[in-house]
């Protein structure tokens, strides 16, 4: 309805600067009611818009608009083409300030989700020494978080703890980063040999009776997962097996599946489990031939 208020302003004037705003929230509403595509073509008037109107296109304008459509490119699974609007808006934003902080984030998700972890590691580093950054702010425990996230990808497990520790503040977080915070956990417990037969029935306790968490479709689907792997004391084949269709929305990630690259689920669940599949598979079958 909003939207639809600026258009009309922006109608009736004609004010070049009304109409920028118009564009630009509508790529933004599209792009976080999914429409991904929709937000891209939007895109491409508002950066030639900025072209044909010299004040309008400032160095911040620009540098907002090329941050925006990483986020798009990374939602549509677009790595490459995310990490080079990343760049450029890391290039046009004024160093030291907070929205230089937020294209480093940009830049640091789109390298890690396209598996150049040197660069992204890179970008963390350079996070760490921004004057903005702020450990016990907010923004500041999910870069911890980041780094924990970064860490497990390298397989290196005990910096993971150490950063794993410093995100704790995601504990209180009412927007899924609990969610996030406990699902690497269980990850790093997993991958280290350190489950117990208490850590999945926690992990489960924790999530479920959390308000709002256990509603979401996709959180909820991948703690049904978990708790099957836990049933089956983590036979990833039989899980697969038993639960065909749940993993397949994930996989296909639509609507309330979708899943968010720039979100709390940093390493993708689904992709992790088909992972471990194959890893299990082939030891078996490892396990069988020398037998």
């Amino acid at each position: 309805e909003k939207i639809a208020a600026i258009a009309e302003i922006s109608n009736s004037t004609g004010m070049k600067k009304v109409k920028y705003w118009h564009k630009k929230l509508q790529m933004a509403y599209f792009y976080y009611d999914l429409q991904f595509e929709r937000s891209e073509e939007i895109a491409h008037e508002v950066e030639e818009l900025l072209r044909e109107n010299p004040f309008l296109n400032t160095k911040n304008n620009f540098a907002g608009m090329q941050m925006l459509r990483s986020h798009v490119s990374m939602a549509m699974g677009n790595f490459q083409r995310a990490i080079h609007h990343a760049e450029i808006s890391l290039r046009n934003f004024k160093a030291g300030k907070g929205n230089d902080l937020l294209a480093l984030q940009s830049a640091f998700e789109a390298n890690m989700h396209a598996g150049d972890l040197e660069t992204a590691g890179g970008y963390l580093e350079t996070a760490f020494g921004h004057p903005k950054f702020d450990l016990h702010k907010k923004a500041g425990v999910k870069w911890a978080f980041y780094a924990a996230t970064l860490a497990f990808l390298r397989r290196d497990f005990i910096r993971c703890r150490k950063y794993l520790h410093r995100s704790q503040g995601l504990i209180k977080d009412r927007d899924g980063w609990l969610f996030g915070y406990r699902f690497l956990e269980i990850l790093l417990l997993y991958e280290t040999d350190s489950l117990d037969d208490n850590s999945i029935d926690s992990f489960q306790r924790t999530l479920r009776n959390r308000k709002g968490i256990e509603k979401k479709a996709r959180i909820k689907t991948i703690l049904d997962i978990f708790q099957d792997l836990d049933r089956t004391g983590f036979d990833f084949k039989a899980v697969n097996e038993s639960s065909r269709d749940k993993l397949g929305l994930l996989q296909g990630g639509k609507d309330l599946f979708f899943w968010n690259p720039s979100g709390f689920e940093l390493i993708r669940f689904d992709k992790w489990f088909e992972e471990k599949r194959q890893e299990q598979t082939g030891r078996r079958a490892g396990k069988v031939s020398v037998s």
